[in-house]
């Protein structure tokens, strides 16, 4: 199993590619994340720079979930893949 680490922006902005996932991290939050080439991203509920992740990931703000719905979509994706 190969696993993938970028870091971006002061290495705040992680990126991590395991098993067709791939997750966002700003500092040590999964803000974001791809699977099968479909994009989820949570809202900005944070600090400025957060939200500068965010956009740098995705500037379309009208995609972004609210914390349920990307947990709910979070928790769906790991339990498929049995993470």
């Amino acid at each position: 199993m190969s696993i993938r680490i970028s870091k971006y922006m002061n290495n705040k902005l992680v990126r991590v590619e395991i098993r067709g996932l791939t997750l966002w991290f700003s500092y040590e939050t999964i803000v974001a994340l791809i699977y099968k080439a479909e994009l989820y991203i949570i809202e900005n509920y944070w600090s400025n720079t957060t939200g500068r992740h965010l956009n740098f990931i995705d500037e379309d703000k009208s995609i972004r979930l609210d914390s349920s719905e990307f947990n709910f979509e979070l928790d769906r994706i790991f339990k498929e893949l049995n993470l």
